[in-house]
């Protein structure tokens, strides 16, 4: 899909992490966040939110913009460590200085 950047996280041959970002306009969304529970902990899923906002900071956007599962407390506090912001309704959103 055009203005869309997919990765995956392997460990050897094992995919154990993917997200997915799509540019609208001025921002990026991740629509897709999953990192394996074998290896949670590990720094997969920042390593895997940093090469969407590589991406993202290439292409020029403003910021990055998520949902969170309501309940979901762990994947919450990951994007906190990424710098993102809670911004209410489960979203949140990470701003580039420009």
């Amino acid at each position: 899909m055009p203005g869309s950047h997919h990765l995956v996280a392997l460990t050897g041959e094992i995919e154990v992490g993917m997200v997915s970002g799509v540019i609208t306009e001025t921002i990026c969304k991740i629509i897709r966040m999953w990192v394996d529970p074998i290896a949670r902990g590990r720094g997969v899923g920042s390593a895997l939110v940093a090469g969407v906002e590589r991406w993202a900071l290439g292409a020029g956007v403003e910021a990055l913009h998520l949902s969170v599962s309501e309940g979901n407390e762990a994947a919450a506090a990951l994007y906190r460590r990424c710098g993102f912001e809670d911004v209410g309704k489960r979203c949140m959103v990470k701003q580039f200085d420009r």
